[in-house]
């Protein structure tokens, strides 16, 4: 499984996606790459505020946004996709 997570180098988001490589899926963060990376990881190296186009052409079968503070912040994730390989359920 492709999986996304928001943050990746501290607490409860280092430990999801470590917790996801031990089970051989590919896992990608989001991070300003200020800390260590976990080995295996993907990173993609930006502020989740500007994204950008850096997640167009990228498909996840699951995202983990661990570091959200508000709504904002989950729509800058959400709309930084293509919208026609976003699968949302309401």
């Amino acid at each position: 499984m492709k999986i996304l997570v928001t943050g990746g180098t501290t607490f409860v988001s280092k430990f999801t996606a470590e917790y996801f490589l031990k089970r051989n899926n590919e896992v990608y963060v989001i991070n300003r790459n200020s800390r260590a990376q976990l080995d295996g990881v993907h990173l993609i190296n930006c502020d989740r505020m500007n994204l950008k186009n850096l997640l167009k052409d990228k498909h996840f079968d699951l995202i983990i946004d661990v570091t959200a503070y508000n709504q904002e912040h989950i729509k800058s994730i959400l709309n930084c996709g293509d919208p026609q390989k976003l699968d949302l359920k309401a």
